[in-house]
């Protein structure tokens, strides 16, 4: 729907706008919305004090869960011991909200996986942190304000709603994958594009590659 329509905006970040647009129609596929997602989270990832968190928090998983990579004869911290240091995390980002959000998502994270009781691998971890992070930014800049009105427009019960956000959150988390262990291989900020579509360009189809060149 076009900006000037009826429908109250207040929403923030580079691509938010379109985002949103694309999740309040409930014809449209998930994988369309979960592109322009991962243009929405990605824009934040080029932000160094995000990048800094991601790097922190991921160190922080690693010391406060119990790994399958990992010494299990070392004992881990106490759980306020990892708090505390998220705490720190996040007066060190609060000039970035984002950052801060994300930090906060991240400690979040850390409590639940912590109170399950599992062992992680580091590939786990990461896929988690993608998956936070997408929370985190997607709902800092649209959901948590628009929640209400994107069910009210797509006829989607609380339930509903929750489960298209967890699937969104999971879709793009995968389309970032490969910037988040970019930047928690690097000891400095990355320098990050804009991901891809999945879906094949018109050029190169088959039909288009075998048609006569024009001279």
């Amino acid at each position: 729907m076009p900006d000037g329509d009826k429908f109250c905006w207040g929403v923030r970040g580079t691509g938010s706008r379109t985002f949103l647009n694309l999740a309040r129609s409930a014809s449209t596929p998930l994988s369309i919305v979960a592109d322009q997602a991962a243009k929405v989270a990605t824009v934040q990832l080029k932000r160094p004090t995000m990048q800094q968190a991601i790097r922190g928090s991921l160190r922080l998983l690693e010391l406060g869960l119990p790994c399958l990579e990992g010494d299990s004869s070392c004992a881990l911290p106490r759980p306020a011991v990892v708090r505390d240091k998220f705490r720190q995390m996040r007066q060190e980002v609060a000039g970035d909200d984002f950052a801060a959000v994300a930090v906060r998502t991240f400690e979040g994270k850390h409590e639940q996986l912590l109170a399950s009781g599992r062992a992680f691998s580091f590939a786990d971890l990461r896929q988690e942190l993608g998956e936070s992070c997408a929370h985190g930014i997607l709902g800092h800049a649209v959901l948590d304000a628009k929640r209400i009105p994107l069910m009210a427009e797509t006829g989607r019960s609380a339930l509903e709603q929750h489960a298209f956000e967890r699937r969104v959150d999971v879709e793009t988390a995968d389309r970032i994958s490969s910037v988040i262990n970019r930047i928690c291989e690097s000891t400095h900020t990355e320098p990050i594009r804009s991901p891809r579509r999945r879906s094949p360009r018109e050029d190169f189809t088959l039909e288009r590659l075998h048609a006569p060149l024009a001279l």
